[in-house]
């Protein structure tokens, strides 16, 4: 049980229902006032709608804060907020309500009379500074300037984050719902009831929550940015690993972390804001796009314009951020194999985000190339550099999680200090191998059965030339283990062939859960024939966006061995069942020519009117003879 008194449990009970009232009172404010946001071609709501619903939870969140501490904590009254007077663990906790308090006004005041990005930027880092003066600060390095600066960059990444994220119904205040439970339940291990952090938390849990109620599709009022600023100036404090939540350590820890380890789980529990900044700033730069103007290439637009609807693209989006948390927690609890977490995490937000970044916005307005990019040579190049980097990655994650599973996931300081020194030679020779071996002269939305072959011949080439390379730069001394180098190389080959398939399963992923979009009375189809020929027909049906007007319903096939499976996901029935099932005939494919076509015809006969049968017929079709080009050779 918390120590705190009775007015801390009221205060709880209580916020919910204020921030529900405060933004419904905000909301009839704003239909009265004109208060209302228009359409516009950045934002999916189509009618006006209320702003300033921020001002509804964020008002009582600071008002319930500040008679928390008040209340709570003595020396806060006596010392007026005198920080160097205040317990260590108090003075931040005070900072980030001020702090919070400040860019509250700051957010409120842009979107009555629109402040300049610069001078915004003067507030967050004003308001940060608060923070930073009570201690604050990430224990990265020795040094104390690189520190501050750091840390500045994070309050203004979070803050800014959670800014941009806010171009949906739900999204910024359902994520960051989920986001502060994370980390209250981080700094409930680490720390408990022993601070304030986590008190204020599940108050600023119940405000968001009582203004999402109203922010959820179909939204009745935004926050603009007097809410989104709230919100992230206070997730960028509360998620700093300080002693106001005991640095986010296991209560088996003992020293504070330092390094940057320490900033493993707070990115790990924000990573759904930091993750769609980072690719709406990666994918515009790289399509040559002002990435300060807003658009329609956020990771919301990106999954609705693949066809999932509003609520489908939040569960999607609040799932990537439970998972986040999740991984917070592991690496809370297993810290020496934080590495491999977080990086398999980081690996997991990559391959979403290269698929994503396939589909673009292609009214977005678009500059010259910049030098650097120019310099990179053309799209495929870059590409192909991009997977570069991505292996390299994989083989760094690959070869430290040998080691881990050799030495039953404990490394003494000889064994870490020789994987080290090793990992660099071990990337340049597994990069050089996969090369050699043809890894790269593959599309990664078409790598099938094919391409393993040629994966294993790298990961075997990458296992031998590291294993002579270490031995002859390192002699191979203490430290080192030849059993570990055979499980990086059955590790990489796994991982390599995970990350090459990962396209074609999200392909799948996306085509069976997300409906068409825009495509109203879509014909029903049966595939006769449940073999190659009928799997390659379902995909086409699929992924071919001329073949959007048709609707795979399953397979029907005469061996009555198939009965029960499932081809691309779909079943395989008889031809009883689906006569039974289905009232409207459905159009029939005869996808192999091995079936007869009495076959089809009789089955198609069993509805009234009889079912319309087609057969693939693939053929090639002449296209007239090849002629020169004026001007080209």
């Amino acid at each position: 049980m918390h120590p705190f008194s009775w007015v801390f449990n009221l205060l709880l009970l209580l916020i919910l229902p204020v921030s529900w009232l405060g933004t419904r009172c905000m909301r009839k404010l704003g239909r009265r006032n004109g208060w209302v946001v228009q359409p516009r071609p950045d934002r999916w709501h189509k009618e006006p709608t209320a702003v300033h619903g921020g001002v509804g939870f964020g008002l009582p969140f600071l008002v319930f804060s500040f008679l928390f501490l008040l209340v709570e904590y003595p020396s806060l009254r006596e010392h007026f907020f005198l920080f160097q007077a205040l317990e260590p663990q108090v003075s931040p906790s005070t900072a980030t309500v001020l702090g919070t308090g400040l860019l509250f006004i700051c957010g409120l005041w842009d979107d009555l009379r629109a402040m300049r990005p610069s001078n915004k930027l003067i507030w967050q880092l004003g308001a940060s500074s608060l923070f930073m003066y009570t201690g604050g600060v990430l224990p990265l390095t020795d040094y104390k300037i690189i520190d501050l600066l750091v840390t500045f960059l994070w309050f203004a990444g979070i803050t800014n984050a959670m800014n941009m994220l806010d171009n949906m119904d739900g999204l910024a205040s359902g994520v960051a719902l989920l986001s502060g439970a994370a980390l209250a339940f981080l700094t409930w291990r680490a720390v408990g009831w022993t601070t304030p952090a986590l008190p204020l938390i599940l108050l600023f849990l119940g405000a968001v929550f009582g203004f999402w109620l109203h922010n959820k599709p179909p939204a009745r009022i935004f926050m603009g940015d007097s809410g989104s600023l709230t919100m992230g100036f206070f997730l960028a404090a509360v998620s700093i690993p300080s002693p106001m939540n005991g640095y986010f350590l296991s209560k088996t820890s003992s020293a504070p972390p330092l390094g940057f380890e320490t900033l493993l789980i707070p990115i790990a529990a924000m990573a759904v804001p930091i993750f769609d900044t980072l690719f709406v700033m990666i994918t515009r730069t790289l399509r040559a796009q002002v990435v300060t103007k807003g658009g329609k290439d956020h990771t919301s637009h990106r999954l609705m314009s693949l066809g999932f609807s509003p609520r489908r693209t939040l569960a999607l989006l609040y799932g990537i951020s439970l998972f986040g948390g999740l991984m917070a927690s592991l690496i809370q609890t297993v810290p020496q194999q934080s590495i491999p977490l977080f990086g398999g995490f980081c690996l997991f937000l990559a391959l979403v985000g290269a698929y994503l970044g396939r589909f673009s916005d292609p009214r977005a307005e678009r500059t010259d190339l910049p030098f650097w990019l120019r310099f990179a040579g053309n799209l495929d190049s870059r590409q192909r550099l991009g997977e570069a980097i991505f292996d390299a990655v994989v083989v760094s994650i690959s070869f430290y999680s040998a080691y881990l599973l050799r030495f039953e996931l404990s490394l003494d300081p000889a064994m870490q200090e020789a994987m080290v020194r090793s990992l660099p030679l071990v990337v340049v020779s597994s990069l050089i191998a996969l090369r050699v071996a043809g890894v790269y002269t593959g599309t990664w939305r078409l790598v099938g059965l094919s391409e393993l072959p040629s994966i294993a011949l790298g990961s075997f080439l990458a296992t031998v030339l590291s294993l002579a390379v270490v031995t002859l730069f390192t002699r191979f001394g203490q430290g080192h283990s030849r059993s570990a180098f055979l499980i990086f190389g059955v590790l990489l080959f796994l991982f390599i062939s995970v990350a090459r398939v990962s396209f074609r399963a999200l392909d799948d992923f996306v085509q069976k859960r997300a409906p068409r979009p825009h495509v109203k009375g879509r014909r029903a189809v049966l595939i006769y024939g449940a073999g190659k020929a009928g799997r390659f027909l379902c995909e086409e049906i699929l992924f071919n966006p001329d073949m959007s007007r048709y609707r795979v319903l399953g397979f029907v096939d005469d061996d009555p061995d198939l009965a029960g499976r499932k081809v691309c996901g779909l079943m395989v029935k008889p031809k009883t069942v689906w006569a039974g099932e289905l009232k409207n005939p459905p159009e029939i494919w005869v996808s192999s020519p091995t079936v007869p076509s009495e076959s089809a015809l009789t089955f198609a006969a069993r509805w009234t009117p009889a079912a319309e049968v087609k057969r693939l017929n693939v053929e090639l079709e002449k296209v007239g003879e090849g002629r020169e080009v004026e001007g080209k050779p």
